[in-house]
Order: structure tokens, then C-alpha cells, then sequence
């Protein structure tokens, strides 16, 4: 009776076999796989480099997503504009947004703004088309300039978008 056991234990697992062997093949597939990609992607160097020539200062985070990017506030140019800051988002070349002109609300230069660096203009003349969450319309705002930038446009809207500390004046 112990052979008729042993021999019925011995039919279970070889019966078994085939799909314990396909477990460990997909497993041994995967990890071969891998391999071979990690050693195809190291034969073929480093990625080409996306850096500006040394000549020129590395951008920053905030630069590469359009925000500008420096650390500091005084690492740009002071600015004397009309009008009032309407707030700092981070820290950048065009960080910080003022509304030039009692017919700017800070929401609407704020928003200005988010457009602004999202376009990746970083200086460049770029007409904006602009939602304004106080009267729920659409505006273009035609943007130039470069510390500060200057977009006008709307309902005779102003506003500055700028990274240095802003003097205020009437």
C-alpha cells in the first residue's frame, strides 16, 4: 500500500508540473527581459544632454516649466511699476504678478500670469487669451517686455509680471 501512495503522490506532482514550470518560465522571461533592456539602453550611452552650453547658467526647475526659477527674489532686477502685487507664486523670473491699474483685479493678474508661464514665453511678445473669475469673460492680453513684462489689453487691464522686488509708484 505504501508503493500505491507513493506512486499516487509521484502522478500529482508530475501532473503539476506543467504549471508550476510555466510560473517559473514567465518569471525567468520577465527577468531576462528586464536584462536585456537595461543592458540595451546602457550600450547606447548617456542621453543626449538637453543643457545649454556652459557659457550659459542652468535653468532652473521653475525655468523649465516656464515659471522662471531662481531661488531668490534679488537675484533679479528691481522693477518700478504702478499699481499693486497681487502675489508670489514660488519664486522665478516671473514669480510674482501686480495689477497695474484700478481696472485690474488680482484674480485677473493672477491668472495672467498662470498663462504667462504656461506659454513658455519667457520674454518673448505673446498675445494671451485670458479667463477673468470677476466677470466670467475671456480677455487678450498682449504681453512684451522683460523685467518687468507689461500685458495690456481687456478692459484697459494692466499688469506686470516680474522676479525682482517691486517698487510701487503712482
Amino acid at each position: 500500500m505504501n508503493d500505491a501512495k507513493s506512486t499516487s503522490a509521484f502522478v500529482a506532482f508530475w501532473n503539476s508540473l506543467p504549471g508550476v514550470l510555466t510560473g517559473v518560465g514567465t518569471v525567468l522571461a520577465v527577468l531576462v527581459t528586464i536584462g536585456l533592456i537595461g543592458a540595451e539602453s546602457n550600450k547606447s550611452g548617456p542621453p543626449p544632454s538637453s543643457n545649454p552650453p556652459a557659457s550659459e547658467p542652468l535653468p532652473t526647475d521653475g525655468e523649465r516649466n516656464g515659471g522662471g526659477g531662481s531661488s531668490r527674489a534679488d537675484d533679479y532686477p528691481p522693477v518700478s511699476i504702478t499699481g499693486k502685487e497681487c502675489g508670489r507664486s514660488g519664486s522665478g523670473r516671473y514669480a510674482a504678478a501686480a495689477a497695474g491699474n484700478n481696472h485690474t483685479t488680482c484674480p485677473f493678474a493672477l491668472n495672467v500670469r498662470k498663462e504667462y508661464q504656461g506659454s513658455g514665453a519667457n520674454g518673448a511678445e505673446i498675445r494671451l487669451r485670458v479667463y477673468s473669475p470677476v466677470t466670467k469673460k475671456r480677455y487678450d492680453m498682449d504681453c512684451s517686455g522683460d523685467q518687468p513684462v507689461m500685458c495690456v489689453g481687456g478692459s484697459d487691464a494692466l499688469v506686470y509680471l516680474y522676479g525682482g522686488e517691486p517698487s510701487f509708484r503712482d
